[in-house]
Parts: structure tokens; C-alpha cells; sequence
């Protein structure tokens, strides 16, 4: 599936153009591991994780990703980590 490439960045002296891809379905907000195709269009990483308490993966793949919350949740988010990197803080604690 080919997402919108204006939110993805390729990490420096990537050699299979890995990168971070910056997601919204239905007003949620996630960061998603993702790679550059051949054909310029970027494409979401899929993965199998376990069953809960088991070392068995499920049916069903879903994306490599971080759900960040809705738009005012997801900057608050990335302000938080921002700060803790050495960037400005907003002072206000991460929203859940």
C-alpha cells in the first residue's frame, strides 16, 4: 500500500531508503517505519507481532508504527520528546 510521501524522512546514508513516515488514518496520528520503493512512492513496513503472553504471531499484519493520539495529543507527544533531546519544552507532561 503506498502512503503520501510529503510526510516520510529517509534516514541519512540509508541504503535501502529506510525512514519514518509521519501517518493519519481516521484523526489518529502515528509514526511509521517505512521505506522509498524503486518507483519514488513510499511504502509502510508490515509485520506479524505476537499474541499476548504467547511467542505465537497473529493472523493479521498490521503497520510498524507508534500511535501518537489525535493532532493536539501527537504534538504535545513530540514536544515531549523533543525536550528531552535538549529541545524547548512546552512544560506541560505528555497527554496520556
Amino acid at each position: 500500500m503506498a502512503a503520501d510521501s510529503k510526510f516520510f524522512r529517509e534516514y541519512p546514508d540509508s541504503q535501502y531508503h529506510e525512514g519514518l513516515m509521519l501517518d493519519e488514518y481516521n484523526g489518529t496520528f502515528s509514526l511509521v517505519s517505512a521505506n522509498k520503493g524503486k518507483d519514488g512512492n513510499v511504502y509502510m513496513k508490515w509485520g506479524y507481532p505476537q499474541k499476548f503472553g504467547e511467542k505465537v504471531p497473529i493472523d493479521k499484519s498490521l503497520p510498524w508504527k507508534v500511535t501518537l493520539g489525535n493532532q493536539e495529543q501527537a504534538l504535545k507527544t513530540l514536544r515531549y520528546f523533543v525536550a528531552l533531546l535538549g529541545g524547548e519544552s512546552d512544560g506541560e507532561e505528555i497527554p496520556f
